[in-house]
This record gives C-alpha cells, sequence and structure tokens, in this order.
C-alpha cells in the first residue's frame, strides 16, 4: 500500500516538474518567434539581439518599450502547432487547446462543441 501511495505521489508531483523544465519565459520566446537571437547581458540578463546588431533587454521588447521597429507580423498557427496565446493565434476556424500540464504550451486544435459555445459566449459577453 505504501509502495502505490509513493507512487501516486511522485506521479502527482514529479511529472509536472518534468514538463516545466522545457517551459521558455514569454519574453524570450517573443523574441525568437520574431527571428531574433537571446544574449545575457552583463547583468545576467537575457537582451534580444535584433538582426542589425542591436539590442535591447527582452523583457522591455516584449512589453514594447524598446525595439519596436524590429516586430514583425507573426503568422497565425496551423492545425497541431505550438501556439503562445499571449502574443500568436491560430488560422481560421482553429483554437487553442488547453495545456495537460500547468506549463505546456497549447496547440492549435479544431473546436469541440463546447470549446465554440465557449468562444461565441466570450465574444458577446452575454453571461
Amino acid at each position: 500500500m505504501r509502495f502505490i501511495l509513493c507512487l501516486l505521489v511522485v506521479g502527482v508531483f514529479f511529472v509536472p516538474i518534468v514538463h516545466a523544465v522545457d517551459a521558455k519565459p514569454l519574453p524570450i520566446a517573443y523574441c525568437q518567434h520574431m527571428g531574433h537571437s537571446i544574449e545575457i547581458n552583463s547583468e545576467n540578463r537575457p537582451d534580444c539581439v535584433f538582426e542589425n546588431t542591436t539590442r535591447c533587454d527582452a523583457t522591455l521588447f516584449y512589453n514594447g518599450s524598446c525595439g519596436q521597429e524590429n516586430v514583425i507580423d507573426i503568422a497565425p498557427r496551423k492545425m497541431g502547432e505550438e501556439v503562445y496565446v499571449e502574443f500568436e493565434s491560430c488560422e481560421n476556424g482553429l483554437v487553442p487547446s488547453e495545456p495537460k500540464y500547468l506549463l505546456d504550451q497549447p496547440i492549435c486544435q479544431k473546436p469541440s462543441r463546447f470549446d465554440l459555445f465557449e468562444a461565441i459566449k466570450n465574444f458577446f459577453n452575454l453571461w
């Protein structure tokens, strides 16, 4: 019985941690999705480095405080592709899935009837 309880505890706490290791902070993901690179500056913070070799703090770039001339349009994501819902969208008719684990990225998928109802309800703010 103790063995089963231990397996249950490990499964509940360890599996989400394994998936969380791959998660990127949003400013870094945003910079990289724009086609730019990340370098750690002298203050041990991530800088977004642009094609013309100028740079700014990745968080400031994400917040729109610097480097806005380097922002590009991000094409909507296709079926099955990961989507950062904070700054990307899915192609017409697709919706982001619910992540299986806390820090998993949603993927674009066809909506289920329940998702479609929720989307319509949220769009019209009826409730």
